[in-house]
């Protein structure tokens, strides 16, 4: 065999061996001492499930996965679950794995579970609220975990033991966001370890002012849907809608419903006494064609009728939301 011949065939066999896996381990513990039995799964970023295994009676797991980037979750009855390294998968991290460089004491700690749980409605319709955002802080106001009502109001969180604030979120603006049994105190709640803590309530109100779109993202040329919401008042008023686009300028959305020229500012209506709209109406549909990408900003103001907006003097309501084109 020639010296080529043999440094091909040598290339094929080095080609030809399997690829060592890369390797996440560590150890999960309560109290310092090590669990048995806690359930370890690998997703990669689509949250697809690709390795699993049992921790040891020292606690300790290690499980084989293709070099990369992935989700740990670790579950074991009788405890709170918990993501690497979050309550919550949503703000769980990603770990890396590569060949020569495993991911070595990835440790985690688990807790004897405990929940808060309670229920979020109209403070003015008495009627329960779905679908609604419950954030939960910890004492040094790291967002910690969340989670949605489901169709009767109701939401739980599973938590660690400690000290907590919790808080609603509405990304539309309709409603207000607010602690708990409609204080406006921050006040902590506080879980003890397999504790219960129910009937932490909220009664939100509705905002002055709301104006947000239909979803989050849209495809550029895809018509984009605004809702507006009211309450009532006594107040003559002129009302402005203004898009604020990627490159920093603006326009107004204008009474015929067409945009205005760059940093035109005009009312969409004037001089009128704002009734109450609930729930929220579509008000417009935005026509998106051949708008650029990017992140788009959309405020409403209600002013005091006969006078520019943008003075806190003059400035009666004021409302906004965002949404994206891809």
């Amino acid at each position: 065999m020639n010296c080529v011949m043999r440094i091909l065939f040598s290339a094929v066999l080095i080609l030809s061996l399997p690829l060592e896996a890369a390797t996440i381990s560590g150890k999960v513990s309560s109290a310092d001492s090590g669990i048995k039995g806690v359930f370890v799964y690998v997703y990669d970023l689509s949250w697809n499930l690709v390795a699993e295994t049992i921790s040891n009676t020292e606690g300790r797991y290690s499980l084989n996965t293709s070099e990369g980037y992935y989700y740990l979750y670790i579950y074991k009855e009788g405890y709170v679950p918990k993501y690497y390294n979050s309550l919550s998968q949503a703000y769980a991290y990603d770990l890396a794995t590569a060949i020569y460089s495993p991911a070595m004491n990835i440790d985690l700690s688990l807790a004897v579970g405990g929940a808060i749980q309670g229920r979020v409605t109209d403070v003015q319709m008495g009627n329960v609220l779905s679908g609604l955002v419950v954030r939960v802080y910890d004492a040094n106001s790291y967002l910690v975990s969340w989670n949605y009502t489901d169709e009767d109001g109701n939401y739980i969180l599973a938590l660690d033991p400690g000290s907590y604030y919790l808080s609603t979120f509405d990304a539309t603006g309709y409603y207000l966001n607010q602690y708990p049994d409609g204080t406006q105190e921050i006040l902590p709640k506080n879980l003890s370890s397999g504790q219960q803590l129910t009937g932490v309530d909220f009664s939100l109100n509705r905002a002055d002012v709301a104006v947000f779109s239909e979803q989050a993202s849209y495809t550029v040329g895809e018509p984009v849907s605004l809702y507006v919401s009211l309450v009532e008042s006594t107040t003559p008023v002129d009302a402005y809608i203004v898009i604020a686009f990627p490159n920093g300028t603006f326009k107004s959305v204008k009474s015929d419903l067409s945009l205005s020229n760059n940093y035109e500012l005009m009312p969409i209506v004037s001089n009128f006494t704002p009734v109450d709209i609930s729930p929220a109406i579509k008000l417009l549909s935005l026509d998106t064609t051949g708008w650029a990408t990017g992140s788009y900003g959309v405020y409403v103001t209600l002013a005091y009728f006969g006078y520019y907006p943008g003075y806190s003097d003059n400035q009666y309501w004021v409302n906004y939301n965002i949404f994206y084109l891809y």
